[in-house]
């Protein structure tokens, strides 16, 4: 863990990562072998290393992990990914990912008085509404994260719950 809070210091780092997990992917491509299942395990992988770095204490491994995540999350949300590989990962399984990881308990307890750290769950939380994925007992975590709190931190929470407010499903308002 001290090695990867290092490593993940350099702002660089998330665009060499992603620079060897495109040339992974590009590799795997020419594969023989079942390319659409190399290929998703190197996506999980990618994941699971941005998943690391949001678990470290290193503020700036965190920014940078959500940064790459919405790089990842953004042509779901606006062109439902229709340029990629049909080899590539889906919007479930993205889903379905982010929820088994526990995603939303890992980035709502640190850095929660920083409004940039919390704009930046802001694109998670709405793919996380988009799959359908995002449920009461999500909206009681972010809520309770604000329980009790510095005026930073509900200031923060209150403003990202108003965003998401126009996306909500009518559930979950």
């Amino acid at each position: 863990n001290e090695q990867l809070k290092k490593e993940t210091k350099v702002e660089t780092r998330n665009d060499t990562l992603s620079g060897l997990i495109q040339t992974l992917k590009m590799i795997l491509h020419r594969a023989p072998q079942d390319k659409k299942q190399l290929v998703q395990s190197v996506e999980i992988l990618h994941l699971d290393l941005l998943l690391k770095l949001i678990k470290t204490s290193s503020f700036n491994g965190k920014m940078n992990a959500l940064n790459e995540l919405n790089r990842i999350i953004t042509p779901f949300l606006f062109n439902r990914r229709q340029n990629q590989d049909s080899d590539s990962i889906t919007s479930e399984d993205l889903g379905c990912w982010l929820k088994d990881q526990k995603i939303l308990n890992v980035v709502f307890t640190d850095y929660l008085h920083l409004p940039q750290y919390v704009e930046k769950l802001d694109k998670t939380l709405k793919f996380l509404i988009h799959e359908d994925k995002l449920t009461t007992a999500d909206i009681d975590l972010i809520w309770d994260a604000q329980i009790d709190k510095h005026e930073a931190i509900v200031k923060n929470i209150h403003d990202l719950l108003a965003k998401l407010a126009w996306v909500l499903n009518p559930t979950l308002r």
